[in-house]
């Protein structure tokens, strides 16, 4: 899998929650914008990573978005999705978890499109 270029994502949001995106913040110490989308949704969020990979400047690094009640009450937690990209032959390592929220769960999966650009979607999901 070619490492450079674009990360490309999808946060799908399944629960009573509203995610917010927070920042994300690499390696290099650089903030990473987040694209489309980026103003809370209750359906998820969109967003874009450039220049991950071992020659880009993004090899690991982590986004953070806030979780709110739909009443408005403070931040219950966080979910963060973390990527590591070291090493150049081998794909981009990807996690994601909520912090302090028993009852949520993300999966993610990291598809590569043909001309080697990746997408990455998490689902945050209420466990029942």
């Amino acid at each position: 899998m070619d490492l450079q270029g674009y990360l490309s994502g999808r946060i799908v949001n399944r629960t009573h929650y509203t995610l917010t995106p927070v920042n994300c913040v690499t390696d290099s110490g650089g903030r990473v914008a987040l694209g489309g989308a980026i103003e809370p949704l209750k359906e998820g969020i969109v967003f874009t990573i450039s220049d991950i990979g071992t020659s880009g400047v993004h090899k690991r690094g982590q986004c953070m978005f806030a979780i709110y009640d739909d009443f408005g009450a403070d931040t219950l937690s966080r979910l963060i999705v973390q990527w590591d990209s070291v090493e150049s032959n081998e794909p981009v390592n990807l996690s994601a978890w909520i912090e302090g929220r028993e009852s949520a769960e993300v999966v993610c999966s990291l598809e590569s499109g043909e001309r080697g650009q990746r997408f990455l979607t998490c689902v945050v999901d209420c466990k029942h």
